[in-house]
């Protein structure tokens, strides 16, 4: 595969080019400054910089800072990253296909995002380390919804309730907090949905069911200004680049979960049993959890120090899924490449929206960073939440 570097203003001509533009974004976003460079190889070799940037500050509003809401800057302001597969190895050094055709509905369901022949451009974003926790959920939207609270549901010993990952939320809810925060924060919304004030809206305000209905017609109809520099979901191009730890010239890349590699056989990786030690370390799962959600950040990180993306609750995605993502490469390859790609367009007969990550109850295999699952937007499930992203334009 080729792994290249691009400024989001201009082509970059020679090394030398680069280099001074590397040193005068330098000079004028200190805070990004990451202090190292690595070589990797693509169709040109470059010198780039390590993103191990963290945004120390967290999330504040009101006078208060959140505790488990610091972000992790994964291409900083002004680039791109450009990931083109050669091949397959975002997924077939863990798992060879679907050996007994029971699994899963489609052959594709583990193999994520990345496939073999996509070439995908992102562009500056930066993610939280964290899922959202109860206690911000609660002070933006003024609500707690989720399940695991109270005494019937009393946190691991050790942790903290208000730093449980929030959960019974439906995609509604998700996008509706993320423009409250915005706003809150003082950045601009990136969603927009008709006939809806963000600005004044409330938890009881937004459509909840099972079945699709007029008002959640009006929600699933909500536009995506990905250039707004609010807080938002990813998408799920994204949430995998950011769950597989980055650069994938690295081994980190082709680990079966957040943070490590699967001990399993590829011809092994679905079938029963699904437990597997390793990850027990990295994500909580249901060998691991006492079927209930922990504390964010209790587990190791990933490669980038983002937290929980194996496990715990299972995270939203902006898109629209697919069941069978090969049918849909023309969102991955146009012109060489594809700026941002978010999923398919809106549709009547789309009912689904992407969640990745696994979750609490889920078998191994089902917190793998290329496992594809999907909910549709107005359900609300105990084994679900989100993480916010921002774009730096």
């Amino acid at each position: 595969m080729e792994r290249t570097k691009e400024t989001g203003v201009c082509t970059l001509f020679s090394v030398a080019a680069f280099l001074l533009l590397l040193t005068a974004f330098s000079c004028s976003n200190s805070s990004l400054d990451s202090g190292g460079s690595d070589v990797i190889s693509g169709q040109t070799e470059l010198l780039v910089r390590k993103r191990r940037d963290v945004v120390p500050d967290g999330i504040k509003f009101g006078g208060k800072l959140y505790d488990k809401t610091d972000e992790m800057v994964l291409i900083p302001q002004g680039y791109r990253d450009f990931i083109h597969m050669t091949d397959n190895s975002s997924w077939n050094a863990y798992y060879d296909g679907d050996p007994n055709g029971i699994h899963f509905e489609y052959p594709t369901r583990l193999k994520g995002m990345f496939l073999k022949g996509r070439k995908v451009m992102l562009a500056s974003f930066l993610i939280n380390r964290y899922e959202v926790t109860q206690e911000l959920f609660e002070a933006v939207m003024g609500v707690n919804p989720s399940y695991f609270q109270g005494e019937a549901h009393l946190p691991e010993g050790g942790e903290e309730q208000r730093l449980r990952p929030v959960e019974n939320v439906n995609w509604y809810h998700a996008i509706a907090f993320c423009n409250k925060l915005s706003l809150l924060c003082g950045f601009t919304p990136c969603y927009s949905v008709d006939g809806v004030d963000f600005s004044t809206i409330t938890f009881a305000d937004i459509p909840v069911s099972e079945f699709v209905d007029e008002r959640s017609e009006t929600w699933d109809k909500a536009s995506f200004d990905i250039n707004a520099n609010g807080y938002r979901l990813p998408t799920e191009a994204e949430w995998e680049y950011a769950a597989r730890g980055g650069n994938p010239n690295t081994y980190h890349w082709k680990y079966a979960y957040a943070g490590v590699q699967t001990v399993k056989e590829p011809a092994a990786f679905v079938l029963r049993p699904y437990d597997e030690y390793i990850l027990n370390h990295y994500g909580w799962n249901y060998f691991n959890s006492n079927d209930k959600t922990h504390e964010v950040g209790k587990k190791i990180g990933n490669g980038y120090g983002l937290y929980d993306m194996s496990g715990n609750v299972n995270e939203w995605c902006w898109d629209w899924y697919d069941s069978d993502p090969t049918g849909s490469d023309s969102l991955y390859i146009k012109n060489g490449s594809v700026l941002n790609p978010a999923g398919p367009a809106y549709s009547a007969n789309r009912s689904r929206r992407v969640v990745r990550g696994g979750h609490c109850f889920s078998s191994a295999y089902e917190c793998a960073v290329s496992y594809r699952l999907y909910c549709v937007p107005q359900k609300i499930q105990k084994k679900t939440g989100f993480r916010l992203c921002r774009s730096l334009r």
